[in-house]
């Protein structure tokens, strides 16, 4: 399963606490865990030492291993407010020498874009945590791609610092509140918190649209047709790494592009209504893609936008070859309670770790864009690539699968709500190309 791991990868499980395991050992495990008539198993081989000096400890592992001690003056230790411009340099080279495997800081480019330096979603996931806990602020999980290079991102951490962020400061923030109430399991309030302060976030109209719109972002090339283009979904995290994983496995065969939402960096004004969004990414594809054919997909809940945003392009004449939605749920589904949905963009928005607040603001107003959406017929071919697995929250609900009304090709992927586009994606992959060769 593991041989196809590179370099980096292998170097990020080490770092893990968790070793590899040869085929044989592989193999009795497997057969011990048949045989043990236990649940859930997890077969591995850990790194016990390793273990005791992460910052955090796996829930599941914490009656197993014993922590290390912190020392008073250990790499984890908060960095003094007053830090210089050089020395928050200096950390976050040391520490992105760290996660890509490097021997030491000298072989960063300190002005590089951390894409080109070989970060992905997971990787940059992982710098932000060692950033976060040795500072000790609150990093949103897409801190390293909003300033992606050393210099911006040592830039950005000398302003928090000087600012003098405390916990005091932030326990009353919009991500404190937010993160509080997922926690307690009431998803509707904190959404409801959300979309009623997303009216305090700057907007633009239709008309302005234009002028707000972000580039796309490639995450593929290659030159078969048609383009793609992709519509994140609407969660703090999503936006618009979530097809990194996807665009390599299609990368040498299409080009693939990634329309990102406005509104998810401080200061970032957001569309007014859902009439703004849709104009603004329907200028973006058509500016994008030319005169080519093109197919546009989503995922979750940017499925209903690319399907909104298909029906204006078919209004306007230049429609896509093709829509691809990726288990999106109707947003006016009658029978699934609404805090079953809302707990979606809210997991992804929690888990990934201290969402700042003009992200969750931002996703607060494009969820009150969508209230009450429902899907109009179009005429471009549908396929809707479903999840073939329950994450563990929907695990046991009824009609936990997603369904959609308008008419479409049906095809179950391997994975979850989520993996589908990390872990398996390459079931995901394999079913776009082989959809796309049956449209020609």
């Amino acid at each position: 399963m593991a041989r196809d791991l590179g370099a980096a990868d292998r170097e990020r499980m080490t770092r893990a606490g968790l070793r590899g395991l040869s085929d044989a050992e592989g193999l009795a495990l497997f057969d011990a865990a048949i045989g043990a008539g236990a649940a859930v198993l997890v077969p591995a081989k850990l790194d016990v030492q390793t273990l005791g000096r992460l910052d955090t400890m796996p829930e599941v592992l914490r009656g197993l291993v014993r922590r290390a001690r912190p020392t008073a003056l250990g790499a984890t230790s908060p960095v003094p407010p007053a830090v210089s411009g050089e020395s928050a340099l200096e950390l976050v080279c040391t520490y992105v020498a760290e996660v890509l495997g490097h021997a030491d800081r000298s072989a960063v480019d300190r002005d590089r874009d951390f894409r080109e330096l070989g970060f992905d979603s997971l990787t940059a996931v992982e710098l932000r945590n060692r950033l976060a806990s040795a500072t000790g602020l609150r990093l949103s999980a897409t801190v390293v791609f909003d300033h992606p290079t050393a210099t911006a991102l040592a830039g950005h951490l000398r302003e928090q610092l000087s600012a003098g962020r405390s916990p005091e400061s932030s326990a009353y923030t919009v991500a404190a509140l937010y993160e509080r109430l997922y926690q307690d399991g009431r998803i509707e309030a904190a959404t409801q918190m959300l979309v009623g302060a997303s009216w305090s976030v700057p907007t633009f109209s239709a008309e302005d649209s234009a002028e707000h719109a972000m580039p796309p972002v490639a995450v593929a090339a290659g030159p078969r047709l048609p383009k793609l283009v992709c519509v994140p979904a609407v969660t703090p995290v999503a936006v618009p790494h979530e097809y990194d994983a996807l665009g390599r496995r299609l990368d040498g065969v299409l080009d693939g592009v990634v329309l990102p939402y406005p509104g998810f960096g401080a200061g970032q004004a957001v569309p007014y209504d859902r009439e703004a969004l849709i104009a603004m990414h329907a200028r973006s594809v058509l500016a994008h893609v030319g005169d080519e054919p093109y197919i546009l997909l989503g995922r979750s809940m940017g499925g209903s936008v690319a399907h909104a945003v298909t029906s204006e392009l078919e209004r306007l004449g230049r429609g896509p070859q093709g829509l691809v939605l990726i288990d999106t749920y109707p947003l006016d589904s009658d029978g699934r309670p609404q805090e079953w949905l809302l707990g979606l963009p809210a997991q992804a928005a929690v888990e990934a770790g201290a969402p700042d607040d003009a992200a969750l603001l931002a996703m607060g107003a494009y969820l009150r864009m969508f209230a009450g959406w429902a899907p109009c017929a179009v005429t471009a071919p549908t396929l809707f690539l479903r999840a073939g697995r329950p994450t563990p929250e929907m695990a046991g609900r009824d009609r936990w699968q997603a369904e959609w009304p308008m008419p479409h090709d049906l095809v179950e992927v391997t994975g979850d709500h989520f993996t589908v586009l990390t872990d398996e994606v390459a079931d995901t992959a394999d079913a776009l190309l082989g959809w796309l060769e049956k449209l020609g």
